[in-house]
């Protein structure tokens, strides 16, 4: 995305490493004695020593950075590179005004040190404060238009010129609001009126830049945005895929429970069956029981009656003076057999009695096992249905839920983290700006480094 814009500044950076070591080359050149050799030398160790212990990523080392700072400022205090270098120490450990003040010292030096001059605009941007921002880009363009000589080398000037545009181009976007817009439209009539003609293809690339980086955003967006409405698109149909899963686990629950209901029917219409039949022979059974039992009675009190008889039979023979005569003994056994005939016509009652009663209490076991047969296939019947009847409930209402879900996402309007970062950078100064702190840090070193031996 930033590969024409960082491929620039690259190529800048490397002049600008150049240009910064023939500053130091030129202050390093011995005289007669050598002191001053030994000064440059004492010098980069100390702002190189600065660099590294600044960028180690321990806040205790800070102390040491300091130490540092202030003995290459007893040896150059004119120098704004230096205030520049603890300015990005001083920043990579996120003390933000204390950075500031440094990189505007060192861009109000003598010799204004462009890059100081940025890193403190850049601060600004980073802290929104755009008005504030075009104000210190009208006068840095004024510095970068009226410098002459060697200082600030040329090639500073160019990128200068070209990030200037940078920022005015970001500033009159689409990112910021209508009053930055029209702020930053006043600004870049004013900056164009000050930068040298030299300078004003250089400030125009800037601007094309920040065109070329939203170009490249645009086209991320609208790659997102589509994504996100394949993804909108896949996520329903699997949506659907799912309803139609619960759907046909629902029919396959309803037809257990039908199943279930047929098997219900069948079992207990057999049961009521038997059991009606049972009913049935137990009411004859009693009514048998009953009837026997008012036959018992009747030979009961036949029995009596014929027992009285022949009980005065007896008395009459025994005092008549007729008792051996043919016919009272023929009456009193006529008697006798009588009264064994109602005696076994009694027994036979009461044998058929007690096996009408037997009967009848098998007939009352087998009602009794049919019963709890029935109950047990009742408790079956709607444990089974009534598991079926929860899952057919729960499967419906994850149904409805994953309808309203996809009713939801139809109305709503594709939406994916990466379609939502990329707005997010489209409105960050930092994506266009590609000024990284380590790098920096590296072509410092590379400028003050001393070579090992």
């Amino acid at each position: 995305m930033r590969s024409r814009a960082a491929s620039a500044r690259l190529v800048v950076a490397v002049w600008l490493a150049t240009c910064a070591g023939g500053l130091f080359a030129a202050d390093s050149r011995p005289n007669g004695d050598g002191r001053e050799s030994h000064v440059s030398d004492r010098y980069s160790g100390h702002l190189s020593a600065l660099l590294r212990e600044g960028f180690a990523g321990k806040p205790s080392r800070l102390s040491t950075v300091e130490k540092h700072y202030q003995a290459a400022r007893t040896l150059r205090p004119d120098d704004p590179r230096l205030g520049y270098a603890y300015g990005i120490v001083l920043l990579k450990n996120l003390k933000h005004s204390a950075a500031i003040a440094q990189f505007r010292a060192a861009a109000q030096a003598n010799v204004p040190y462009l890059p100081a001059a940025r890193a403190g605009i850049r601060e600004t941007m980073r802290r929104k404060k755009y008005a504030t921002a075009l104000e210190e880009l009208v006068n840095l363009s004024e510095v970068v238009g009226k410098t002459q000589g060697p200082h600030p080398p040329p090639a500073d000037r160019i990128e200068t010129a070209r990030w200037i545009g940078l920022v005015v181009g970001f500033l009159t976007g689409s990112q910021v609001s209508e009053n930055v817009r029209e702020r930053a439209a006043a600004a870049d009539a004013d900056i164009q009126q000050r930068l040298p003609e030299d300078f004003q293809e250089h400030y125009g690339l800037g601007k094309q830049d920040v065109l070329i980086i939203e170009a490249q955003l645009q086209i991320e967006q609208q790659t997102a945005e589509a994504s996100a409405k394949l993804e909108q698109e896949a996520g329903q149909t699997r949506a659907a895929a799912r309803r139609q899963d619960y759907q046909g686990q629902r029919e396959r629950f309803l037809d257990s429970k039908e199943k279930w209901d047929a098997w219900w029917a069948d079992t207990t219409s057999q049961l009521d069956s038997r059991l009606d039949q049972l009913a049935d022979t137990f009411d004859a059974l009693s009514d048998s029981a009953t009837s026997l039992t008012e036959s018992i009675r009747a030979t009961e009190l036949e029995l009596h009656r014929l027992e009285n008889l022949a009980n005065l039979q007896s008395v009459a023979n025994a005092q008549g003076p007729g008792a051996t005569s043919g016919r009272a003994i023929r009456a009193t056994r006529g008697l006798t057999r009588q009264v064994i005939a109602r005696s076994r016509e009694h027994s036979q009652y009461v044998t058929e009695y007690w096996k009408t009663l037997a009967q009848r209490e098998r007939t009352a076991q087998q009602a009794q096992v049919l019963l709890q047969q029935r109950t047990a296939a009742e408790r079956r019947y709607r444990r089974a249905t009534g598991a079926v009847a929860k899952q057919v409930e729960r499967v419906q209402q994850w149904d409805n839920r994953v309808k309203r879900s996809m009713e939801e996402a139809a109305k709503a309007p594709p939406s994916s983290r990466r379609a939502k970062s990329v707005t997010k950078r489209t409105q960050s100064f930092s994506t266009y700006d590609s000024f990284d702190l380590v790098a920096e840090q590296q072509r410092m070193l590379h400028v003050y480094d001393k070579p090992m031996n």
